[in-house]
């Protein structure tokens, strides 16, 4: 957790931030004061929690959440997008309101797929992009929820084709538990929870169909014995720009296929 205990104004920037505790979440401040400007090209969070501070303000591209995200006071994100990590339920909350507001026009779809991502608060203004492809988006107000002109909601998977999972025998389809077989794709649904809901002329929601999810079964051959994705910190390079590996593996994609003369490839993960 980050903690503030004299009220004062705080500011963090760098090109990229990870903000991720142990699990455990310090509690609430008793009281409140002062701001926390959180500024990165892309941010990460996973359960973590900031105690103490009135306001907390996060601008950033990509804000990707892979757990819970517990925040005192009032919580402002100003981002390209907002979305979890693959097969991942993330949370972000707020005591008093959360507003989500656009930074520049919103990138293309992030390689995500099947997680859920839940907002709640007293208030939620959302005025940015939400995504959640191929899963599930949660808004959860208990006073008031507001979707405003040009914002986006979407759990559309269009243009993406993923990696989801893993075959066993050519019959059973695994996705994070493999324990427990797939039977069928994940379910796209969004849901929208508050005493007021206000949905402005031109706020986007998006449910639409699209995009593919492949599975894939490892067979030892004159290319290997082993399977080199099973292991842990496992990376992979691929040579597209719109396929991504399952949960808790990195893919290094080459957005330029040709590297020659006059090309630089652009190595994104």
């Amino acid at each position: 957790s980050l903690l503030n205990y004299n009220g004062t104004p705080s500011r963090l920037s760098a090109t990229s931030l990870r903000i991720a505790g142990s699990g455990v979440v310090a509690p609430p401040a008793a009281a409140l004061g002062g701001e926390l400007t959180l500024s990165a090209s892309s941010i990460d969070v996973g359960d973590a929690g900031i105690r103490g501070y009135a306001q907390t303000n996060i601008n950033t591209t990509d804000l990707r959440l892979s757990g819970g995200f517990d925040v005192d006071g009032k919580l402002v994100i100003s981002a390209g997008q907002i979305f979890p990590f693959t097969q991942t339920a993330a949370t972000i909350s707020a005591s008093q309101s959360i507003t989500i507001l656009a930074n520049g026009e919103a990138p293309a779809l992030p390689f995500s797929a099947g997680g859920t991502l839940t907002l709640s608060a007293p208030i939620i203004d959302q005025r940015g992009t939400l995504r959640a492809p191929f899963g599930q988006t949660v808004l959860n107000a208990t006073d008031a929820l507001t979707l405003g002109e040009g914002s986006i909601t979407s759990v559309s998977g269009a243009g993406l084709t993923m990696l989801y999972g893993t075959i066993a025998d050519l019959t059973l389809w695994y996705g994070n538990d493999l324990t427990a077989p797939l039977t069928a794709p994940p379910e796209k649904r969004i849901t929208l929870k508050a005493p007021n809901i206000d949905a402005r002329s031109g706020a986007v929601i998006d449910l639409s169909g699209g995009g593919d999810l492949l599975a894939y079964q490892f067979v030892p051959g004159s290319g290997g014995s082993s399977n080199y994705l099973a292991t842990s910190d496992a990376v992979a390079i691929m040579p597209v720009s719109k396929v991504s590996a399952i949960d808790r593996q990195q893919v290094v994609h080459l957005l330029n296929q040709r590297i020659g003369e006059g090309h630089r490839p652009f190595l994104a993960l």
